[in-house]
């Protein structure tokens, strides 16, 4: 069986994908990137909020900020580390400021279909 890691990447500025994918690389790890929007971002305006219960998906996201959210599956801890340690710096992660994204990972029990 192969474990390994899923390590998430949600950057609120669309110009730091570019570095944060290109640190990636230098670690050997592929990923998958998508547009993404917080549900506090949707509570933000009662309005947003109000159409997504009625079910009219037109003006939600209107003027809304989404992120960028990278994930990929790492196999060993000390890759996660890495790569953690070296997205966090560039971000300005630090523990008196929340810099320009957030990280995590997710451990992973087994998985099919990817390569090593």
């Amino acid at each position: 069986m192969t474990k390994g890691y899923v390590l998430f990447i949600i950057l609120n500025h669309v110009k730091d994908v570019k570095r944060v994918m290109s640190i990636l690389k230098k670690y050997g790890a592929q990923a998958t990137m998508m547009d993404t929007l917080g549900a506090a971002s949707l509570y933000e305006k009662q309005e947003a909020y109000d159409t997504m219960i009625a079910g009219r998906r037109q003006s939600l996201g209107q003027g809304k900020k989404y992120n960028k959210t990278i994930f990929t599956v790492l196999s060993t801890e000390e890759a996660v580390v890495k790569i953690m340690d070296e997205v966090e710096e560039y971000l300005g992660i630090t523990p008196d400021s929340l810099g320009r994204g957030f990280l995590f990972t997710i451990p992973m029990y087994t998985f099919r279909g990817i390569q090593k």
